[in-house]
């Protein structure tokens, strides 16, 4: 860690969400133009700023984007307004808006980061692309000062300094306020002199490093940092504040079995989107594990909130829970193909590799680590969150099952053997992650240049999330090689044998992993529309009779298949939504799932 702080961004706070942009203190001189740009045709993309909010729907008179034909579409969809420099995206639909492949929720509220990618209809039907949009927000003013270059007043010029959230050997952590904005932040002020003496862990530079570190970083899942200041008694950097605890005590709080394996996706994808831009960054963390990581809590969600963060977490739902990874302190720039020495990070969530690192060595190439100690650390942390408890002498080669996961799927512990593999060069790598079958179904964002074609992963297809190129192509993973093996460096021939690579004919036990098994076809229309898509009470399945008869439908190609007794409905597999034959603006959306 680069400060043992271990609550240095916590503090049980009530978040109002935004109601209007007229809530927001600005003058017209602050005036900042975003813009939505539309993956496929440029005259739907739009600019608006503090003064002009961006409406999208099926109504000309309600909206100022306008879509008549859409027939999923609500009358009114969505809507964009602005807080300062913040920009909010509103769900007032009945079908759904999608940020980045996950359903907002009717009337919830999601603040927007740039390439942000929003939908009006579910990303995994065809032709989504047509109702999809990327958030492009300009560069912030330069308000990162450069050493020296501030005095200690700076900060509570554009900052109201308010309580002390949290403190430790070397920092204070405080709430404060944007004067302008409104914004609530975490303001951590290190001392320098309490620095002055320090090596190694906790000296200054690595503090620098870390600050350097953070500012390259723009991710959901990542801390944010605002601001630095530097004077020369302190040291001060501005943080995104998050209000929910560590990640430690959300598991702690619902031990002895935390989260169910559906629950545990879920969180285990944030954390693997994350780990998926910092290595495209060129970032190896290397002290990844639950208490560097903070659960900030949906500000929309309701529930009886106290200061014990553990207490709380019995309450609050996964779906209401975003992961951010914190603590970059010992974090490295690193490209994949380096090797690193130094022995860091914390015991029981080490990789064995980094225990047998030899800094003396001159061969170092042989003896150090690389990326993949990372791997190790996420899967220490998937089991904590399967089991309530860390694994039992993981180092010593074999994945020990405690009582609360005998009844874990294949594919589930095929994941934690091949994430927990002594032998790095053995170990699952991140593209053998995000087509391994256990995340079937799931949705991984990927955010990085890693791949010459940026995409997101859905159920074994891709669709782009940066830039123009091949956005609407979607690609089985199933029948082709996987995707993702542009992420991997090319490799020996030796090493080609012992990698989890799905296309290497020398590795039958690879194969063995990634082999599907023929799925069970449910199909499923949503009962509850009030409800988001990802609580499963909001879902009714079809009939046996029905899930074979629209599957079929489906396979010759047809448009729409029959359902029920009385064929009063069916289904558009164009718009994956149920209607009324009798009246088609009554509609419900479907899903498809294999089991």
């Amino acid at each position: 860690m680069s400060d043992p702080l271990p609550q240095t961004l916590l503090v049980e706070e009530t978040i109002s969400p935004p109601q209007s942009p007229q809530a927001s203190p600005h003058s017209p001189s602050e005036e900042t133009n975003f813009r939505i740009e539309h993956l496929e045709n440029p005259e739907h993309s739009r600019t608006f700023n503090q003064k002009t909010d961006l409406t999208i729907g099926r109504d000309a008179h309600s909206c100022s984007l306008v879509f008549p034909d859409a027939a999923t579409l609500s009358r009114v969809h969505c809507k964009f307004f602005c807080l300062g420099r913040e920009v909010f995206l509103t769900d007032v639909s009945s079908n759904g808006t999608f940020l980045n492949g996950k359903v907002v929720g009717k009337n919830n509220q999601r603040a927007l980061r740039t390439n942000d990618l929003v939908s009006l209809i579910n990303p995994q039907q065809p032709e989504s692309t047509k109702l999809t949009w990327r958030f492009i927000a300009p560069e912030a003013p330069a308000a990162l000062p450069s050493a020296g270059a501030s005095d200690a007043s700076n900060i509570e010029a554009h900052y109201k300094l308010g309580e002390v959230l949290g403190t430790g050997n070397f920092a204070t952590v405080r709430l404060g306020t944007h004067r302008t904005n409104g914004r609530n932040v975490a303001v951590k002020i290190v001392e320098k002199k309490r620095f002055a003496l320090q090596e190694g862990e906790f000296s200054f530079s690595s503090l620098q490093s870390e600050v350097e570190i953070l500012r390259k970083m723009n991710h959901p899942n990542i801390i944010g940092v605002w601001d630095v200041y530097d004077d020369p008694k302190n040291f001060t950097m501005v943080l995104e504040l998050v209000t929910g605890g560590d990640f430690f005590d959300y598991i702690v709080g619902r031990a002895p079995n935390p989260f169910t394996e559906d629950d545990a996706k879920d969180l285990f994808v944030q954390l693997l989107e994350a780990m998926l831009y910092m290595h495209d960054k060129d970032v190896v963390h290397r002290d990844l594990k639950p208490e560097n990581i903070l659960v900030h809590i949906d500000p929309t969600y309701q529930f009886h909130k106290t200061t014990d963060h553990q207490r709380n977490a019995r309450n609050i739902p996964v779906n209401k829970v975003t992961l951010k990874v914190t603590d970059f302190g010992l974090a490295k720039f690193c490209k994949e193909q380096d090797v690193m020495t130094t022995m860091c990070g914390t015991p029981t969530y080490l990789a064995p590799e980094v225990l047998f690192a030899d800094t003396t060595s001159k061969e170092k190439k042989a003896q150090g680590y690389s990326w993949s100690v990372d791997v190790w650390s996420l899967g220490v942390i998937l089991y904590v969150m399967l089991s309530g408890c860390l694994p039992k002498d993981p180092q010593k080669g074999k994945v020990v099952y405690n009582k609360y996961m005998t009844s874990l799927s294949a594919e589930c512990k095929d994941l934690l053997e091949a994430l927990l593999k002594i032998n790095p060069a053995e170990r699952a790598d991140l593209s053998d992650i995000c087509v391994h079958p256990w995340l079937k179904n799931k949705t991984i964002v990927l955010r990085n240049k890693a791949l010459k074609q940026d995409r997101l992963v859905q159920c074994g297809t891709l669709l782009n999330v940066h830039g123009g190129v091949d956005a609407s192509s979607i690609v089985s993973a199933a029948s082709s090689p996987s995707p993702l093996e542009a992420m991997k460096t090319s490799r020996s021939s030796e090493d080609e044998g012992t990698k989890t690579d799905v296309e290497s004919d020398g590795d039958e036990k690879a194969k063995k992993r990634h082999r599907v098994e023929p799925k069970v076809v449910t199909w499923y229309w949503k009962k509850d529309l009030e409800k988001t898509e990802l609580d499963p009470t909001s879902w009714q399945a079809y009939s046996e009779e029905d899930c074979e008869r629209i599957e079929k439908a489906k396979s010759k190609g047809a448009k729409t298949a029959k359902v029920g007794q009385s064929g009063d409905y069916r289904i558009s597999f164009e718009g994956m939504f149920q209607y009324l034959t009798t009246d088609t603006s009554k509609q419900r959306p479907v899903k498809r799932a294999e089991v």
